[in-house]
Parts: C-alpha cells; structure tokens; sequence
C-alpha cells in the first residue's frame, strides 16, 4: 500500500522535505526532531520569526519575581516558575485557623480538618507525648473525691468523675441533663391483684391477638387522669386492657392506637366522662 506525500517546507530551517498528504495539511511542518524542538523553545530563528514570538514570551512568576519563558498558548490567570512556587502559594492561600498549645502556650497555625478532628491542639508531637505523661488533679462531679488524670484522659470534657459508679449515678435521675420530673410507677395497692384479672380475662394482646407472650394491663384512661388519692377508680377493670409488651410500648410512644372492645365500650365513655369533669 502506497502513501500519498506532497511536498512542503520545513517551518524551521526552510529545507525541502515530503510529508504524507493528511500531515501537510497542518499549519507547521517539520524535517525532524531537532528542527521542532528549536521551534518551541525560540533558539535562532530561520523562518517564520513572527509565530514563534507569538507561541513564547517571557512572564514573571507570581511568588519569587523571577522571568522565564512560557508558552503563549498556556493562558493561566497566575504563571509560576516552578511547582515549588505554585505549592508555596497553594499552602499559603488556605485558609488556617490560630491555635494554642495546650502544654507550651505556643500559638501556630492549623488547617480547619485537622481543628476539628482534635479539641485539645498541641505546636508539635513533643508536646503532644509530654501531655500524654502530664497529670492533673481534678475533682469528682459527683462525691468530690480528688483523683489524679493523664492530660489525654480529659477528651474535653467539662464533667470528670472518679470511678465508674459516681460516673453513672452522676448522670442518672436529677443529675441529667434531660431529666424532666420522672414518672411515679405504683399504681396503689391494689394494682397487682387488678392486672392480674385483666390478664386472665382478656387472654390475649387486644391489638395484636398474640396469646403466647408477656401480656402487660394497660390503664385506657391514664393514671396521672386520677392520681393515686384516686386509685381504686384508675384501677378499675373497665379502664384496664390487655396488651403485649410491643404493643405496650408503642401506645406510650405515639405510635399505635387501640380500640378498646364493644362490651367495655359504654364504661370506657362513661369513665372519660368523669376524668374531663
């Protein structure tokens, strides 16, 4: 199979040289290697003076000030001289947060990844290892009992206890932060024996039918509605049903509603009736 070639100019030297037809067709021709290579960098022009000026031109690097040549058809906002002036400027333009050490004092800059990995900051891993073996005395939140703690045993946080039992009454009852009043569970006296009637007269979960589980009685018209002056009212057979523990649970949450049976119906109305009175 034969190539079809032309003939054409070098863009360099000027020399004669043939070229296939689909390479001819571009804007610059070259007679080898040599010739490109002192084409792109500038070195002694022979022909076409005017392109190569417009391909190089000398720039200043953004960072050092220094002049070099760059290509014209790199057209970069900011030209550097090296990637070691474009990695200066890269560190330079991120944003840093200032920090304190918290074993020397020393203020230093960090990025905001690594602020927010870590509460306590160290300068260097010098003082990160003296922290490590730097003890403080605190005091016990909850019985005031002074211990002696490692530094990184703090974690930042701003309650510290001295064992695991004043760890967990210290957040446990009044002393969480979430506690909202607690919840009195006796229903009277006479609450066993009237659960256990419910139970033996329904047989089963009124929800969910199931007969082979831990059946719970369940007060239609809460017990706070009476108070425990008002007991034996609350634990009435007409206002207890029979539910399993899933379903239980779901009723306090929200989740579920249960319709109580028809034969309870008419007492349930009359009982709702008197709680709103």
């Amino acid at each position: 199979m034969t190539i079809r070639t032309t003939r054409t100019i070098c863009s360099w030297c000027g020399r004669k040289i043939e070229r296939p037809r689909s390479h001819a067709k571009s804007e610059f021709n070259f007679c080898g290697i040599k010739c490109l290579r002192e084409w792109e960098f500038g070195i002694e022009p022979f022909l076409g003076l005017q392109t190569i000026r417009k391909r190089n031109r000398i720039v200043k690097c953004e960072w050092c000030g220094k002049n070099f040549r760059r290509r014209n058809y790199r057209k970069d906002r900011k030209q550097y001289c090296s990637r070691q002036c474009y990695l200066e400027v890269k560190a330079n333009s991120r944003k840093r947060n200032m920090i304190t050490c918290a074993v020397c004092g020393k203020k230093v800059w960090r990025p905001p990844s690594s602020v927010k990995r870590t509460k306590i900051q160290f300068c260097s891993a010098k003082c990160c290892n003296e922290s490590r073996m730097r003890r403080v005395e605190i005091r016990c939140a909850f019985c005031g009992k002074p211990r002696i703690k490692v530094m990184h045993q703090f974690k930042g946080t701003k309650r510290h206890f001295c064992s695991k039992l004043c760890a967990y009454l210290g957040f446990s009852g009044e002393n969480h932060p979430l506690w909202k009043g607690g919840k009195d569970l006796y229903y009277g006296p006479n609450w066993s024996r009237q659960s256990k009637k419910a139970v033996r007269r329904d047989k089963m979960c009124m929800n969910c039918k199931r007969r082979n589980c831990r059946l719970d009685a369940h007060h239609i018209i809460p017990f706070d509605h009476y108070g425990l002056e008002n007991y034996v009212e609350a634990n009435r057979m007409e206002n207890l049903l029979t539910l399993c523990d899933s379903c239980h649970r779901k009723i306090h949450f929200g989740k579920i509603s249960v319709e109580p049976p028809q034969s309870l119906a008419k007492s349930i109305m009359s009982l709702q009736l008197e709680a709103i009175s």
